[in-house]
């Protein structure tokens, strides 16, 4: 089986978040089971070509007359090879010959329709080029989501296409004026705009989010951002397929970020991450529980109700570390909190990655308290570096955080009742107060590392999901794979 995988960002060439991650790690699970994939995305200016090896222009390709009504414009690809994954960039100056991957600091692109349509329009006509037998077209997100429209007119009309949501609040919603460029009718607008996830979720062959809970909220109202009723519409072609994690990246054995490695049979080492955190920030290590929090300063992280519950938490038994960037304000306010509790609270703006693993590693319990979270990362990464979770159960995190019982030890996290500043306040103290129970806490710690998210159980029902499509495209007579 021949997969094109679609993504506007991949990690380590391109990153802004889960995206990325998920379009490097869930490719290398798909060829460790023998698939063979080919994953695009656009050769940003910024991508270091040198450190990644993306030096060998494969062909200089042409946009065809099907897609365009015209003579189309240029593009290079650009291919590397790594861990059995075949990568493609398309590179055209013009678009994608900049410092960011959707906009600046003065804020998005005023064009991004335009490159994200020709960036679609360029990979049909790159897997024509090079010659590719794509079985399987797997989009992902809005920017890849017109896919169906393009592939239509040419040589991969017939092949199945699979759309992944990684956030449903992101749709690429543009003017009218962008309908002849997208190739669509007047009748396939979304509300008199374009709408390039919404058209992608009425023509792919089969939808999936990230997680299951996901999959059955956003036929809601109130996760749908305006959606719900086009998506309750795929019925049984919406899949929620949970997220995995890396290990590779993510474990404190291996992690070359922490000043000593560990593991569930040997703490050790956490203990000195902790000490060496602490001091590093210029915190007295009194064996406070310490609550890290690395993302985005957002509400939809639950900034909005951590602030509140940090200040009607804060005593000599708790300390607290924060890392992320995001809405100013709420950063201003987390600074005004650690000048008001010296040495109780740390708040690093920005991204610092060394600094993120150096918190998941030191930290007691990991603050997850998202309005709403498709799946997450965070919780999986802090479980497997011993730092127990404390969220709001939604998405993702519903999926992977089990309350823990002191009294029968079953669970892994502290869940919240509701989304709010005392819901999450009470989920604190109850963290507490089992981390004064030490022998129960290292227990705790010890079966929080051992949980597995692997990407080997999402590869293979996605191929599942891939096999299905390729029957019902070809019936049961056409080609079968093992």
């Amino acid at each position: 089986m021949e997969i094109a995988f679609l993504a506007s960002e991949v990690e380590p060439f391109a990153k802004t978040g889960g995206l990325a991650d998920v379009a490097r790690s869930l490719p290398a699970a798909l060829a460790a089971r023998g698939i063979e994939v080919n994953v695009f995305m656009p050769l940003y200016g910024f991508v270091k070509r040198k450190k990644y090896t993306i030096r060998r222009k494969l062909k200089v390709s042409r946009i065809g007359r099907a897609l365009t009504g015209g003579a189309g414009p240029q593009f290079s690809i650009y291919g590397v090879r790594k861990n059995n994954v075949n990568f493609f960039f398309i590179e055209n100056d013009r678009y994608f010959g900049r410092s960011g991957i959707y906009g600046s600091p003065r804020g998005e692109y005023r064009d991004n329709a335009a490159r994200f349509i020709f960036f679609q329009k360029a990979v049909i006509a790159a897997m024509a080029s090079l010659n590719i037998k794509a079985d399987i077209l797997h989009l992902n997100d809005w920017h890849t989501a017109l896919v169906p429209r393009f592939a239509s007119s040419s040589v991969f009309s017939n092949v199945p296409t699979v759309l992944t949501i990684h956030n449903l609040a992101y749709q690429g919603i543009y003017g009218a004026e962008y309908s002849r460029l997208a190739g669509l009718k007047k009748e396939e607008l979304f509300k008199k705009n374009v709408n390039f996830l919404a058209y992608g979720i009425k023509t792919a062959d089969a939808v999936t989010t990230v997680s299951p809970t996901y999959a059955r909220e956003i036929k809601t109202k109130k996760f749908g951002c305006g959606l719900e009723n086009i998506l309750k519409k795929r019925g049984n072609s919406l899949y929620g397929i949970l997220n995995g994690l890396d290990y590779s990246s993510w474990s404190p054995k291996n992690d070359a970020a922490l000043p000593a490695s560990y593991t569930a049979a040997d703490l050790k080492g956490k203990k000195i991450c902790k000490t060496r955190l602490l001091a590093s920030l210029g915190i007295k290590n009194t064996g406070a529980l310490l609550a890290g929090f690395v993302g985005r300063f957002t509400p939809q992280k639950g900034i909005d109700i951590i602030i509140p519950a940090v200040e009607r938490s804060i005593r000599k038994d708790i300390q607290f570390v924060f890392l992320g960037d995001g809405d100013v304000s709420f950063e201003a306010s987390l600074k005004k909190l650690e000048k008001k509790f010296p040495g109780r609270i740390s708040v690093n703006g920005g991204f610092n990655d060394i600094l993120a693993h150096r918190i998941y590693a030191s930290s007691d319990i990991f603050l997850m308290p998202s309005e709403f979270e498709p799946c997450g990362l965070a919780q999986m990464i802090a479980l497997s570096y011993g730092s127990i979770p404390v969220v709001n159960p939604t998405g993702g995190l519903k999926d992977t955080v089990e309350e823990y019982s002191p009294k029968s030890g079953a669970g892994w996290g502290f869940l919240m009742k509701k989304h709010s500043a005392s819901s999450l306040a009470a989920a604190m103290r109850r963290a507490l107060e089992c981390y004064a129970l030490t022998g129960k806490w290292e227990k705790l710690v010890k079966k929080a590392m051992r949980i597995s998210f692997s990407w080997d159980g999402p590869a293979k029902k996605y191929i599942a999901l891939y096999k299905r499509l390729l029957i019902a495209k070809r019936g049961k007579r056409g080609r079968l794979y093992a």
